[in-house]
């Protein structure tokens, strides 16, 4: 009896045993079909169609490109020199004026009765002084006769000396008048558009009252700032061109004037100055506009560039493919300086490689590929 269960359980655990054997078996020779199968289709995947540049060593302009506004070279704000009324503005806000044009004019009655009162005293004291030379030269003959004294003389000499002095200081007053008269009538200090009133006719004004802001419009400065890295590139008299939206498409030439060499204290960039002559009817530019600059500020020569696009990123690097036998094969480069949409490659890939420069982001390394169109960069 247990010898009958002993073969009984013999025959179980290995019909178990063997059931685990052949199941093993056959899963690994399901493996290896499985395989083979994949192998089979990964032969079998066609070629990827890819556009390729071969590799040439080339130079490349350094064009700044920079946001900057333009400003008037001249910007006063004119006052009044004495105290008046407003008789009468001749110009309206916006109104292009030439230098000395009559802008306004204050009430120059009072002035006027001063400044007669001050050429009638000077006239007065002028014929005095006169009087007094003459009486001088009279004393003179006189003493050499010995017919007045040394005395007499002497007052004479001395009233020459005072009247001509009281005359001087006549003179002083009544030119001085006459520029506080001249005053009365406001005047445009140089070429430009008045910008901006800020009184109105009737209006009584003290010394020292704005009256209008005159603008020159007619030499304009472009304001822009760079790095420090970018000044170095700058020289005074460095042309620059620029455009600004208010004329789609249209340059405009100027060149640079000043470099001041002081940082600005929020962004520590330095600001750089052009003078525009803006005498083109046609095309007037205006204070306030932006303007959009660019210059060339060198050039990079015997160096590699490839479009930025084909250059990609992982954890080991930057990397991008180039085709040798018809195979893509993945290329860590270093990445330089980006010139626009270029990097400068500074190792990595030699002149005459071919990168791909379609088809990167499809590919992996080792993949086969089908070149359909070829380029030099």
């Amino acid at each position: 009896m247990k010898k009958t269960k002993r073969v009984f359980w013999f025959r179980i655990v290995f019909t178990v045993v063997m059931c685990m054997l052949l199941t093993g078996v056959g899963f690994r020779v399901y493996q290896k079909r499985m395989a083979m199968k994949n192998a089979h289709i990964i032969q079998e995947a066609p070629p990827v169609p890819v556009e390729v540049m071969s590799i040439i060593r080339q130079t490349r302009n350094v064009v700044g490109e920079f946001r900057g506004i333009i400003k008037p070279v001249k910007d006063a704000a004119i006052s009044s020199k004495v105290l008046g009324t407003i008789t009468s503005i001749e110009i309206i806000e916006g109104q292009e004026v030439k230098k000395n044009d009559i802008v306004m004019r204050i009430d120059d009655e009072l002035l006027g009765y001063s400044l007669d009162m001050a050429k009638a005293n000077y006239e007065k004291s002028k014929v005095m002084y006169e009087d007094a030379v003459r009486n001088e030269k009279k004393q003179k003959r006189l003493s050499e006769n010995n017919i007045i004294s040394e005395d007499d003389l002497i007052k004479a000499e001395v009233e020459v000396k005072k009247t001509y002095n009281e005359m001087l200081i006549l003179e002083a007053d009544m030119k001085s008048k006459q520029r506080n008269f001249n005053d009365t009538v406001i005047t445009a200090p140089f070429d430009g558009i008045v910008a901006e009133l800020y009184v109105e006719e009737g209006e009584t004004v003290f010394q020292q009252a704005q009256l209008f802001a005159l603008l020159d419009i007619y030499i304009l400065e472009v304001v822009f700032f760079c790095s420090d890295v970018e000044l170095p590139s700058f020289k005074i008299g460095l042309p620059l061109s620029f455009t600004v939206d208010a004329y789609p498409g249209q340059q405009f030439e100027s060149s640079i004037v000043s470099i001041d060499p002081r940082t600005d204290d929020e962004y520590l960039n330095f600001r750089i100055i052009s003078h525009y002559v803006n005498n083109n009817p046609a095309v007037k530019l205006f204070p306030g506009m932006i303007a959009r600059i660019s210059t060339r500020l060198g050039e990079i020569q015997n160096t590699i560039f490839v479009p930025v696009d084909i250059v990609m990123k992982s954890e080991n690097g930057a990397y991008l493919f180039i085709v040798k036998d018809g195979v893509a094969h993945q290329t860590y480069v270093t990445v330089g300086k980006q010139i626009k949409d270029e990097y400068i490659i500074t190792s990595g890939i030699e002149e005459g490689d071919r990168v791909l420069v379609t088809g990167y982001r499809t590919v992996k390394n080792g993949s086969k590929i089908t070149v359909v169109k070829s380029s030099g960069n």
